[in-house]
């Protein structure tokens, strides 16, 4: 599905502004990779911390995959404060899973799935704002 009628960098897009709104606040686009046929991975990231405060800022994924034979769009946020992971869970891999319920094609809404941990280590090269 590589080309010009491949319709995942629009989706990238619409998702990537509908999840702004979701939380808020602008949502840097970083880094996108198509993969395959049918699945995308893109790193996304809040705005930098200020220098004052608590310095809280997040990065996450944004991925795309089929389940099912239906496109699942899902972010995995990473929380940091002063740079440094945090998490509430007290582990350092804690991270907020947020799930696109709804077509990827047609529409949606992102919708909070709360804290899970890695427990394969997946996200272990996430530990500073930035990396």
């Amino acid at each position: 599905m590589n080309g010009e009628n491949d319709p995942r960098p629009l989706w990238i897009a619409r998702l990537t502004k509908e999840l702004s709104e979701f939380l808020g606040e602008p949502v840097e686009l970083v880094d996108q990779r198509l993969n395959g046929d049918d699945a995308f991975s893109c790193l996304i990231r809040s705005e930098p911390p200020r220098s004052d405060g608590p310095q809280v800022c997040w990065e996450g994924i944004l991925g795309m995959e089929p389940i099912s034979d239906e496109p699942y769009a899902s972010v995995s946020m990473f929380l940091y404060s002063r740079g440094v992971r945090v998490s509430p869970t007290g582990e350092s891999s804690g991270y907020l899973e947020i799930a696109y319920v709804g077509s990827v094609k047609d529409g949606g809404q992102w919708v909070d799935r709360g804290w899970a941990e890695d427990e394969w280590d997946e996200f272990a090269s996430y530990e500073s704002y930035g990396d």
